[in-house]
């Protein structure tokens, strides 16, 4: 027979346990029923819809933002044979698909649907990623273009896993005109191994076209453990011609003879106005010699910054006086093909000389005859070597020996906007388009 004190003592450890007893059986009810309703069929238990949302692994559609494409390409591989690469954003931050398939669709020059390729995907949380299709033969047609559409997507779910965490350092493109590449190293910053990593190196032209794309896999790498890599492409990549700029070294001459001078017309002010407007527009990568001439030839600057030339453009003076002077445009151009001797080698020359071609030097010998034939071949032997202009100015111009020297460069200045165009014509040159950047991602 149990005491009093027993019982007693039981009743008080029943009055104490009781209260932990139902904690605990309604915790684990709470339990059951909240994975109960996940699979139910039926949108309860906190549920933001039919079995997704709130306590629910499974996200509903209505929370979820659906992934951007953000471009898609078809590049040629060999022969037939071509890789089509989507780029994706996944934009939801805590939510990944593992389940998204898809469908490439290539299209000829003509819009016309000539192939097609269906695949499945992951999309990590909160990442953009990289969809390869490798080994695509298509043979009856060129293809032009891919397009690239999710056709459906699995649950959205929360990673169960950590996202990896890795640093990237890799190189610019290398070995442009022969097998380009890209070299670099990954390396785990986590503190797990990372397993089957993902990769993809773009290559984009100066308008951020990706114009090649190539994929790699690390099987395996340790925490802080670096791994080197390297991505090739067979042969340069073909972009075509494009105006691209090239400096200049600028030969630049001012006739100041007094028959330049007009009562009528400021033709001296009208070509320091156009020298400076033509001076403002070079870069910082071009030359400038500048020279004045009538019986002699005087040099103010050579191969200076067109900011040093634009300072001297007050001197370019022409001359008031009623005395006859003499002008010697041969001189002029002898003196402009041995500065262009010292010109760079990487640079364009070209020379300006505003005259109004009434030349009186030099003159034969023994005679008071102008030689015009020493002035044509002087002014020839320049213009083999150099872009070259003359420009008309002054009240009277000899325009048949202007045109005779320079043809369809030569100019009437009338404007300060009149030597504008020179430096628009010779600036630029046909190249090949490089590719300007790389990207390295992975996932």
């Amino acid at each position: 027979m149990i005491s009093w004190s027993t019982r007693r003592r039981l009743l008080y450890g029943s009055i104490i346990l009781l209260p932990v007893l139902l904690a605990l059986f309604f915790a684990g009810l709470s339990v059951v029923r909240s994975r109960g309703t996940c699979t139910d069929g039926i949108q309860n238990g906190g549920e933001a819809g039919i079995d997704c949302g709130g306590s629910c692994t499974k996200r509903c559609e209505l929370e979820v933002v659906k992934p951007t494409v953000l471009w898609s390409r078809i590049f040629p591989v060999s022969g037939d044979v071509y890789t089509a690469v989507a780029y994706v954003d996944n934009q939801n931050r805590n939510l990944e698909n593992k389940q998204a398939r898809y469908m490439f669709r290539i299209y000829d020059d003509k819009s016309r649907l000539i192939s097609s390729k269906e695949g499945v995907t992951t999309l990590l949380a909160g990442k953009r990623v990289s969809v390869f299709e490798f080994g695509l033969i298509i043979k009856n047609g060129i293809p032009k273009k891919a397009d690239f559409e999710f056709v459906s997507l699995g649950p959205w779910t929360k990673p169960t896993t950590p996202a990896n965490t890795v640093s990237i350092t890799n190189s610019v493109l290398l070995s442009t005109t022969t097998t380009p590449r890209i070299e670099g190293a990954v390396r785990n910053t986590g503190t797990s191994t990372i397993t089957n990593l993902e990769l993809s190196a773009f290559v984009l032209d100066n308008k951020e076209n990706v114009v090649g794309a190539s994929r790699t896999f690390v099987d395996s790498l340790a925490p802080k453990q670096e791994s080197y890599f390297s991505f090739t492409w067979p042969r340069p990549f073909a972009l075509g011609t494009e105006n691209c700029p090239i400096p200049l070294d600028v030969l630049l001459a001012v006739d100041t003879s007094a028959s330049l001078y007009s009562t009528t017309t400021d033709t001296g002010a009208l070509i320091q106005e156009s020298v400076r407007e033509f001076l403002s527009r070079l870069g910082p990568e071009d030359r400038v010699s500048l020279f004045m001439f009538k019986d002699t030839t005087d040099r103010l600057a050579t191969f200076a910054p067109a900011s040093t030339s634009l300072s001297l453009v007050s001197q370019l003076m022409i001359a008031t006086s009623t005395k006859k002077e003499e002008t010697n445009l041969a001189k002029v151009f002898e003196i402009l093909a041995l500065e262009k001797a010292t010109a760079r080698p990487e640079a364009r020359t070209v020379a300006v000389v505003l005259t109004d071609g009434l030349a009186t030097l030099p003159r034969k010998t023994g005679s008071t005859t102008y030689t015009l034939e020493q002035t044509i071949a002087s002014a020839v032997a320049l213009g083999t070597t150099t872009s070259l202009y003359m420009v008309s100015a002054g009240p009277r111009i000899e325009t048949n020996l202007l045109s005779a020297i320079s043809g369809d460069r030569t100019l009437q200045l009338s404007t300060k906007n009149t030597l504008v165009p020179i430096y628009t014509t010779e600036n630029k040159r046909l190249c090949q388009r490089q590719p300007v950047s790389v990207q390295v991602n992975y996932r």
